[in-house]
């Protein structure tokens, strides 16, 4: 099953809305920029990909970096959903038929050579 609409608008905003009050507003200044920043990549785990992890990392610090120089939340928050919408929009490009919440997964390789996969039977 795609995500449905409503999953994809409560990612673009109340999602959003809720991790830059919470990571940008609250934590930045209890744990500083580094410290947000761990947080937020630990928090999106649940993905379940070493890359989503490290974009939210990536993605927290540059939006921790920005709140501490500008004292405002309002761009981190448009600039959280213009990210969010092109992973969305990559996402559901390039991954038709994913279900639920996006996973991105290893591919699997398979062969080109119908010989190589006998061959490697045979070894096995």
């Amino acid at each position: 099953r795609q995500m449905c609409i409503r999953d994809r608008l409560y990612i673009l905003t109340i999602g959003v809305i809720a991790e830059e009050v919470f990571f940008r507003g609250f934590l930045v200044e209890k744990t500083g920029i580094w410290g947000s920043s761990a947080l937020f990549g630990i928090s999106h785990v649940f993905y379940g990909s070493t890359t989503e992890v490290l974009g939210a990392f990536l993605l927290g610090a540059l939006l921790a970096w920005f709140f501490k120089r500008n004292k405002t939340l309002l761009p981190n928050i448009y600039a959280h959903m213009a990210y969010n919408f092109m992973v969305l929009s990559i996402i559901s490009t390039f991954s038709k038929g994913v279900s639920g919440i996006i996973k991105l997964e290893t591919p699997t390789i398979i062969p080109l050579n119908s010989r190589a996969t006998s061959k490697q039977s045979k070894v096995s």
